[in-house]
């Protein structure tokens, strides 16, 4: 069964009516519609774990090359700054490539926002959907707002 999962590979990034057909054909040739979709679901959840850990691991790797980067230029400010007391000019120039300190401002601040003006605080807001769900079960109304009942498969 789980074999013939393993054939029917997904086209796009999107699940169509065409690939759709092909996993329903599929399963109905196996005898066991159920058992084959099921299958068919722990490969593919399989598959997208191993994704994930994938992702996380080059994601890892990403940022441990980012890191290289800063002391790197680091070293490449100090050799600025040193031509800069030699020619008074923080720039090298070179036929492919020119190099020079440029200036810029951060700002520097209270560490917690609490201690910010309320002026330079951005606030962004989002639904509490659990606080709604449990206050809808309670029996609160509020205009716009219902339960929904939903039917969900669970293969365990």
């Amino acid at each position: 069964m789980v074999n013939m999962a393993m054939t029917i590979e997904l086209d796009d990034d999107e699940a169509t009516d065409e690939y759709l057909s092909r996993v329903r054909m599929w399963s109905i040739e196996t005898g066991d519609q159920i058992g084959a979709l099921r299958a068919y679901i722990v490969r593919a959840k399989s598959d997208a774990a191993m994704l994930r850990a994938e992702e996380k691991r080059l994601a890892d790797r990403r940022r441990a090359i980012e890191r290289q980067v800063l002391p790197v230029k680091l070293e490449i400010k100090h050799l600025l700054e040193a031509a800069e007391l030699q020619t008074g000019e923080a720039k090298v120039k070179r036929p492919d490539f020119t190099a020079y300190l440029q200036r810029s401002q951060r700002v520097d601040g209270p560490a917690h926002v609490a201690d910010w003006p309320e002026r330079w605080v951005v606030i962004s807001a989002r639904p509490d959907r659990a606080a709604a769900k449990k206050a809808l079960k309670k029996g609160h109304e509020e205009a716009g707002f219902a339960l929904i009942e939903q039917r969900s498969v669970v293969i365990k």
